[in-house]
């Protein structure tokens, strides 16, 4: 986190706000964030009741004011690609940050790496999935995309994917550029708990395009 923040003080000329979601930390994350925003005024932190990743988007998404919005992760904020964001405005109205160990470097542990690329070779093949990673790091142009978010139906690690799709379907333009995996954070479940969980959580994706006649 003292990385992320400290890093946006080359930016100073623009003019942005920092959101912070904190969705049910256990580790001294809100004493470090409430310490941060003592000292830089453009931080702004909000708390959710459950530690949910798509409620924590749909939170920040909200509540951001500005049209460009960076999604980043507290563990993973790499400034190539804001910089390469910034240096092509208006390339697209979504960029995904992904993980291609192929194009650039990617520290975590073998299993997490195929956990990954599982996931998106089911996403391929389920939903022609043309994007090489769906999760993470994003940029987002909110005029444009602040609807689909509120057309989602799903919640937890899944939500940015039906996002992304949703994107994808209404013939928006989506751009990916690769980004470094330097640091990596453990799983709270374990990896069995995790596998079942995006099989059952790309099931209910299924279900919900199907029904809306998507695929």
């Amino acid at each position: 986190m003292a990385g992320l923040v400290n890093g946006l003080a080359r930016y100073a000329d623009l003019d942005y706000e920092l959101l912070f979601i904190e969705n049910g930390s256990t580790d001294g994350t809100l004493a470090n964030l409430e310490e941060a925003r003592r000292v830089n005024p453009q931080i702004q932190i909000y708390q959710l009741p459950r530690a949910d990743y798509g409620d924590a988007f749909v939170h920040g998404v909200r509540q951001a004011t500005h049209d460009d919005v960076f999604v980043f992760q507290i563990d993973c904020y790499p400034f190539d690609f804001l910089e390469q964001c910034l240096a092509n405005p208006k390339q697209a109205v979504l960029i995904l940050g992904s993980r291609n160990p192929r194009l650039k470097k990617d520290t975590r542990p073998l299993i997490r790496r195929f956990l990954t690329a599982g996931l998106n070779t089911t996403l391929r093949i389920l939903f022609k999935s043309p994007f090489t990673d769906t999760h993470g790091v994003k940029y987002l142009h909110l005029p444009t995309l602040g609807p689909l978010v509120e057309q989602c139906k799903l919640d937890g690690g899944i939500f940015e994917t039906e996002l992304v799709f949703r994107t994808n379907f209404a013939n928006l333009t989506i751009s990916e550029y690769s980004i470094p995996i330097e640091t990596y954070t453990p799983p709270k479940k374990s990896y069995l708990y995790k596998i079942s969980r995006n099989v059952y959580l790309i099931g209910q994706l299924y279900k919900v395009f199907k029904k809306e006649n998507l695929i």
